[in-house]
């Protein structure tokens, strides 16, 4: 178990608390009206005990100490989420609304209900909360619900919302274009333009379910393009979306010769994985107004498909730019509100 240092300041989120001597479990809250005799905040306990065990998982922070003449840890909010079959899945962004996770490849995003797999993400969110699991419970969450979908093979950003009266706020940011969508493909073929932008409406193919196709006769579609990088045998190209049809960056790409590499539907399957990953998104937050930017890592995208982790950075057009990164530094593991 690796621990962490974590700064407990008074606007701290929730705690759980192990006590030693004592049977009972307990959740704290800070106090912000409550000072310990040396001038910091100490958390004020609720009266609820908690009758099983907090799980501790890697990046979870422990903070030993005493309070009430016990014995007592804090554990921080846990920066994952433990999915049985998986490895722990990362918390990229959160507030009081939302969270978005790093969604890894294998994983459906199907109704709850579909239980004819069990990659089914939802309904392994949502069974890990109903069992109260120690990163759900530490956050007080009850539900957690996709706002927007992603491809079973595709990686990256997810947005999920905490309560089913907030989704409709935010499923009409994405219905409504107010969502900026930055994803990174990977071709083994030339594109023809160094910049492009496609509008083929899509619609379903008849008889074939799960299967789209270009079609007149089909939905508004458009995602600009832009080669970022090359390496041997592969191109590297920052896909923009403007709407959301299903497949559509596969179906966009593929249309101008350069289909996705590992795209088993719409281009060569190579056996190894598809090379298509949400690196992006950002918002006006509809509740507070703030900017929000949410942004996956890609180093190991990148040099996965032998690319420098330097071709790409993810930046949005909708926010200032980002000043540039010294050479040789890693980007931040999460994103936070900008």
């Amino acid at each position: 178990m690796s621990l962490l240092r974590r700064d407990l300041r008074p606007e701290a989120p929730c705690y759980s608390l192990i006590s030693a001597g004592a049977s009972d479990k307990y959740e704290y809250t800070p106090d912000p009206n409550k000072v310990r005799e040396d001038g910091n905040r100490q958390p004020t306990p609720s009266t609820t005990p908690i009758r099983d065990e907090p799980e501790i998982v890697d990046d979870t922070t422990a903070c030993p100490g005493r309070l009430s003449g016990i014995s007592w840890m804090l554990l921080a909010k846990p920066t994952h989420i433990p999915l049985q079959g998986s490895d722990p899945i990362p918390i990229l962004y959160e507030d009081r609304s939302v969270l978005a996770i790093d969604k890894p490849i294998g994983w459906m995003l199907v109704p709850f209900s579909w239980q004819r797999t069990s990659r089914n993400l939802q309904a392994a969110l949502t069974s890990s909360i109903a069992a109260g699991h120690f990163w759900a419970r530490s956050r007080g969450l009850t539900g957690l619900q996709h706002v927007h979908r992603l491809d079973a093979e595709t990686s990256g950003v997810l947005l999920f919302c905490k309560s089913s009266g907030g989704l409709r706020t935010y499923a009409d940011l994405f219905e409504a274009r107010r969502m900026e969508k930055v994803y990174l493909a990977v071709t083994n073929r030339k594109p023809q333009q160094e910049t492009w932008v496609c509008t083929d409406p899509i619609a379903p193919v008849e008889g074939d379910y799960g299967r789209m196709e270009l079609d007149e006769a089909g939905k508004e579609a458009e995602t600009a393009f832009r080669v970022m990088g090359t390496s041997p045998g592969r191109y590297l190209i920052e896909a923009r979306p403007v709407t959301g049809r299903t497949h559509q960056i596969r179906l966009h790409l593929a249309a101008a010769d350069c289909p996705i590499e590992g795209d088993e539907l719409y281009g060569d399957p190579t056996g190894g994985p598809m090379g298509l990953r949400a690196t992006g998104l950002a918002y006006l937050d509809p509740f507070t107004r703030k900017p929000v930017a949410i942004r996956a890592p890609v180093d190991r995208f990148l040099e996965g498909f032998g690319f420098s982790r330097d071709a790409f950075r993810c930046e949005f057009r909708s926010l200032p730019p980002r000043p540039p990164r010294p050479s040789g530094e890693r980007p931040p593991p999460a994103t936070k509100k900008e």
